[in-house]
């Protein structure tokens, strides 16, 4: 019987121990952080659970992957806009007009990117899944300041969300710093780095923005912060891995400088300069294609304009760009 114990206990020590191995090698080498935060916002657009401060890290991630859908080499721009409508649309614990219609976008680009995936992905996918919530349940949370903010917190965040937006990146930064230097310690405070981090990776300070983001990774394991700043990250490797390809792509050109109205050159150079936030220069090219002879170039720069547009706040919904996001 002693023995026969001791074995069940053997074997299940074997497995647990082979489970949290599985679990921690997917989730540094094969997780699609995509997904995971997919799957957040999903779950936080139904729920009263995303305050204030998780709604704009939630809206600027989607704006992000938005971003990176369009850029990438075979994007595509109707996922982008979904993401992109999602993003205007969550509202967290808001209306829940908008919160559905976040959460069917949502849905939709999360269905769309689960059958992408191999069996054996999806399968370790959804292990994964499991694993991670049983985890969380039984990890303890860190000791925070859970008590509503404070008017003027929200009203210095609702600043920083409008200038950004704006793309008044040296005045959002301020109101951002001002925040973590008077509310230090807050619940929200993991939140707010990662969305500092975001606004430094779009002024080009990636040094910065990867110190922040790891230090995030590290203290809020398990937690929503961490597969945020996770996936800023991953973003983060994906704009250095463009600037290194872009001096090559601009000498090119330079040397040959009819490839500026081609996709292979002119639209290959501005999605560089769109996905590393590179926005003066990605307009500029773009508006030397939208005079091109080729109409599907020309329709595709005004489409990449009028993101550009809306991105910082010039164009408001239902104008042009809708139309050619349609």
């Amino acid at each position: 019987m002693k023995k026969t114990l001791v074995g069940i206990f053997i074997t299940s020590a074997v497995i647990l121990l082979s489970a949290y191995s599985f679990f921690s090698l997917y989730s540094r080498f094969a997780i699609d952080y995509t997904l995971e935060n997919l799957k957040m916002a999903i779950e936080a657009s139904h729920t009263a659970e995303a305050a204030q401060v998780d709604s704009l890290v939630f809206r600027s991630t989607l704006k992000s992957l938005a971003i990176e859908e369009i850029t990438r080499k075979g994007g595509d721009s109707k996922r982008a806009a979904l993401l992109d409508d999602a993003a205007r649309a969550f509202k967290g614990s808001g209306n829940q007009v908008e919160s559905k219609r976040a959460e069917a976008s949502l849905s939709e680009v999360f269905e769309q990117k689960s059958r992408e995936r191999n069996f054996l992905l999806r399968t370790a996918d959804t292990f994964y899944f499991v694993m991670k919530n049983l985890k969380k349940s039984v990890q303890p949370s860190p000791p925070s300041e859970t008590k509503e903010l404070p008017e003027t917190a929200m009203l210095i965040l609702s600043e920083a969300e409008k200038t950004e937006s704006k793309w008044k990146l040296r005045e959002a930064e301020e109101y951002y710093r001002e925040f973590l230097e008077r509310f230090s310690g807050r619940a929200e405070e993991g939140f707010v780095k990662i969305s500092l981090a975001h606004l430094l990776m779009k002024m080009g300070r990636l040094g910065e923005a990867e110190e922040i983001l790891k230090s995030i990774v590290l203290g809020y394991p398990n937690m929503r912060e961490e597969t945020a700043a996770a996936s800023f990250l991953e973003r983060l490797g994906v704009i250095r891995e463009r600037l290194t390809r872009l001096p090559a792509l601009e000498e090119k050109i330079k040397a040959d400088p009819d490839l500026i109205l081609t996709e292979e050159g002119g639209l290959e150079l501005a999605l560089s300069y769109l996905a590393t936030y590179q926005l003066e220069r990605a307009t500029s090219v773009l508006n030397k294609l939208s005079e091109a002879r080729d109409p599907r170039l020309r329709t595709k720069a005004l489409f990449y304009l009028g993101w550009i547009r809306e991105w910082r706040g010039d164009m408001e919904a239902g104008t042009l760009f809708e139309a050619l996001k349609k």
